[in-house]
């Protein structure tokens, strides 16, 4: 086999790859969907609407958040459209940090929960 031939079959298996990555991608656009985050201790959703705008609810301890949305969100999408915390605990609120840095997050909203914790403690 030439060189020529070489790189050509490469090419094709290169462009039939990103293909199928493309069309995996695209299976779920059009359907709402929940995910369940697993953040450890506390809590962490994904929703995306049908249209594929994505709304973060609280961010769980660590930086398993932004792992599951790298999981969840096509590869070249940067932009969490909505941040929400539902209250202001570390298990709620630090992975949230994490999202901050890795994506454009267009708006933020709180709640005004008020349990007589401060936002280092653990519920």
């Amino acid at each position: 086999m030439d060189q020529k031939t070489k790189i050509f079959l490469t090419l094709a298996v290169i462009f039939a790859g990103l293909g199928v990555l493309l069309i995996l991608s695209f299976q779920n656009l059009g359907k709402f969907r929940l995910i369940f985050c697993d953040v450890g201790q506390g809590d962490g959703m994904l929703l995306v609407s049908s249209s594929g705008k994505q709304i973060v609810v609280d961010g769980g301890p660590g930086t398993k958040i932004a792992d599951c949305l790298s999981q969840n969100m096509p590869f070249w999408d940067r932009t969490v459209e909505l941040v929400v915390a539902t209250h202001a605990q570390k298990d709620h609120m630090e992975g949230l940090l994490e999202v901050l840095a890795r994506y454009k997050v267009e708006m933020v909203a709180e709640t005004k929960v008020n349990n007589g914790s401060c936002v280092g403690e653990s519920s």
